[in-house]
């Protein structure tokens, strides 16, 4: 690439979706893959880019942000060995409101150059082994590239030189797909694509996060068991994890529970012979002992901090 780079992370939707509701915490903050959340995931892909200078991650508004960057600051991310140092990573909140996602990447890179790359992320997806397809198709001869995944469907990748994002509107909602990319091509712009793979995940629900979290362990070189279990957590030795699973710190799995293809949060609490399968268990919940929860969100009821802690304590010894 001959000018400066830099990438948005579209980590926000025009409407909450269900997963977000549910747990009320931002899908780019829940754990994927062998460690990390969502947005580490992302980050990570993106040290294959030696060029890049910067990345944006867009939010719906200043809750988002803070928690998001609340929790970068527990497992900051750092640059390759070798490198001096890595691209600033800053978390914005939209500047305005309905502006989709056209006018979204219109505002928050309106203060670059013409002729900078911008690579664009739709977050909310898991990312594909590589970016550098994408980046290598991003040649002096092209305005833009488009990511694509299996034959031809749009992988939520792209990668635009400034001035064609400039091109939406002002004012009011432009989407990316549907409304910018066509325009600027019946404008003569030149758009070329590259394959990114052959599935694309993308996360809004349970059972879409569940899915992304299964290929996620699964990526090589993979886990196998692909069960990825904080040593922060507290497991009894009856307990049994079955399929693939993920257990964040101070979670506590109680004696003869069984958890299958589920994630559970930090500080939950799953009691003694309850059953969880294909689930997820939102932080600090209670599930009581015995209990069978199959194909759910569980959000309530919630433990304090200090009956989160007795608990692990209890189990842990």
């Amino acid at each position: 690439m001959d000018r400066r780079v830099i990438a948005v992370l579209l980590a926000g939707t025009l409407r909450p979706p269900p997963l977000r509701e549910a747990l009320g915490r931002p899908i780019v903050c829940l754990p994927l893959g062998r460690s990390g959340t969502l947005l580490d995931a992302w980050l990570e892909a993106l040290r294959s880019i030696d060029e890049l200078a910067e990345i944006r991650v867009v939010l719906n508004g200043r809750p988002d942000v803070e928690a998001v960057n609340a929790a970068m600051s527990l497992a900051p991310w750092r640059p390759r060995r070798g490198k001096r140092s890595g691209p600033n990573v800053r978390c914005v909140a939209e500047p305005k409101a309905w502006r989709g996602p056209g006018g979204i990447l219109r505002d928050v890179t309106d203060d670059l150059d013409g002729d900078d790359a911008v690579i664009i992320i739709e977050a909310l997806r898991l990312p594909p082994l590589t970016l550098r397809p994408l980046v290598d198709a991003f040649t002096k001869a092209f305005d833009g590239v488009v990511g694509l995944v299996g034959r031809d469907q749009p992988g939520g990748i792209y990668v635009f030189r400034q001035r064609i994002l400039q091109q939406a509107s002002a004012i009011g909602y432009c989407d990316l797909k549907e409304q910018l990319v066509p325009t600027v091509s019946r404008g003569g712009a030149k758009i070329t694509t590259a394959p990114l793979g052959e599935v694309g995940y993308t996360i809004r629900d349970r059972a879409d996060y569940l899915s992304a979290v299964r290929a996620s362990l699964a990526q090589p070189p993979g886990l196998d068991p692909p069960t990825r279990i904080s040593g922060a957590a507290a497991v009894s030795s009856s307990a049994l994890l079955e399929g693939f699973c993920v257990i964040e710190p101070d979670a506590v799995i109680g004696e003869g529970a069984v958890v299958h293809d589920s994630v559970v949060l930090s500080q939950a609490v799953i009691g003694g012979g309850a059953i969880v399968s294909r689930s997820v268990i939102g932080s600090s919940v209670a599930i009581a002992p015995h209990c069978r929860i199959v194909q759910k969100i569980v959000c309530e009821p919630r433990l304090t901090s200090a009956e989160s802690a007795f608990a692990h304590r209890a189990l842990a010894g």
